[in-house]
């Protein structure tokens, strides 16, 4: 079946790399899911301080960028077809390509890390960056990742768990697995008691609004990442309330959630809440 293209896109970047790719596969799987376009992305520079000084080079870098497009594309149309498969090549970083492109998508997805970057580094500065700054959720796949397995939502007391339980709650129903909401706890035990009673009140509200979808709890003593890093250990995918610790160009990711994501082993999705 065709994507409907009256659905807000999900946007996807890639650059060749096998982190990159696997991303890609989760989006366009994802986007056949919703019945959504998808638009692959890759943004292209020159690659030394001083720009050349004959044109043909600077052509040269671009022809080899849409090479690498245009492998995307194929990758994406190859893993969903049906699904309709726009490209966009951009001169620019790839965050800033991303942020302009996923500003009226439904969804960003990228790998964790793409070319380039030291061996071993599991977050890369494009992750980081588009998770601060975008608006829309934003999924970052680690590898190569199976869409199967249950949702883990992180839920606190904050302007952010209700954005990341509606997105963590649309997203086991529509795949059709269970969720499994945890909420860690560390501070005075004296506020235990109300803080375990608002969780579980929280949770039922909205297993109310979606009764089709298993639901199981877990209110946890321990610091919130260890906890969640522990359930995302047999997880399809983690769910998280972004809360950025600071605004605008300076904005960056929470302690919690750059925890996350440097540890989890499958896909993490960020939601961030809309302003006040």
């Amino acid at each position: 079946m065709r994507a409907d293209d009256t659905h807000a896109p999900i946007v996807t970047g890639y650059d060749g790399s096998r982190v990159s790719e696997a991303a890609l596969i989760w989006a366009a799987r994802e986007a056949q899911a919703r019945y959504a376009p998808l638009v692959v992305c890759h943004g292209w520079q020159w690659p030394f301080p001083t720009r050349p000084g004959d044109p043909s080079a600077m052509e040269t870098v671009k022809a080899l960028a849409e090479h690498t497009l245009g492998k995307g594309i194929d990758v994406a149309r190859r893993h969903a077809p049906g699904v309709t498969v726009r490209g966009w090549l951009e001169l620019g970083s790839a965050s800033a390509v991303l942020l302009v492109e996923g500003a009226a998508a439904s969804m960003i997805v990228l790998g964790a890390r793409g070319v380039g970057g030291f061996e071993g580094l599991r977050l890369g500065a494009t992750a980081v960056q588009v998770v601060a700054h975008a608006w829309c959720p934003v999924v970052v796949v680690p590898g190569p990742s199976r869409m199967s397995g249950r949702i883990v939502v992180g839920v606190d007391d904050s302007h952010g768990e209700t954005v990341a339980m509606a997105f963590a709650f649309e997203q086991a129903a529509l795949h059709r697995v269970p969720l499994h909401a945890v909420r860690a706890w560390e501070e005075d035990e004296t506020a235990r008691r109300a803080a375990a009673a608002h969780f579980h009140r929280l949770v039922s509200a909205w297993s109310e609004k979606f009764p089709y979808v298993s639901v199981t709890t877990a209110f946890v003593g321990g610091s919130p990442a260890e906890v969640l890093l522990d359930a995302a250990r047999t997880a399809g995918l983690v769910v998280l309330g972004n809360h950025p610790r600071r605004e605008g160009a300076e904005a960056t990711i929470g302690m919690v959630t750059q925890a996350v994501l440097l540890g989890a082993p499958c896909p993490v999705a960020v939601v961030r809440p809309l302003p006040h």
